[in-house]
């Protein structure tokens, strides 16, 4: 597991505020809670800092439920412009941590087996062929 980032939970407002350091971007990023206006919808919209000091939209993050049913956990999907591809990762604890509001950003690999075609970008043709 890579920790491309550590963030802090905000409690008076929801928010989540931290740093990423990854190879196409290193700056500040927030997790601004979003209003849902429908399940599927992001429970947060993630921005980072751009060169002139505004934000731009970076991604988006999910409240889910554990598959045991014990708790929460959140998974972010990092995608913009610069990114050959999206980026998943999850909220989690912070090795040697006591703080529950301090988390690490941890990228999450796709797994080439549940890929199907989507992991090979030539499947497509071979089966046109």
């Amino acid at each position: 597991m890579a920790t491309l980032g550590i963030v802090t939970r905000r409690p008076a407002d929801g928010a989540i505020t931290g740093k990423l350091e990854m190879k196409s971007y290193t700056g500040r990023v927030l997790f601004a809670p979003a209003t849902k206006r429908s399940d599927a919808a992001p429970d947060f919209r993630i921005y980072g800092e751009s060169a002139g000091g505004g934000r731009f939209e970076m991604g988006a993050a999910w409240t889910k439920t554990r598959t045991d049913g014990q708790g929460t956990y959140v998974s972010v999907k990092l995608d913009y412009p610069e990114l050959p591809a999206p980026i998943y990762a999850t909220l989690g604890q912070l090795a040697d941590q006591d703080d529950d509001d301090v988390l690490a950003v941890i990228w999450n690999r796709p797994d080439p087996a549940r890929a199907g075609a989507a992991g090979d970008p030539f499947a497509r043709l071979a089966n046109a062929a």
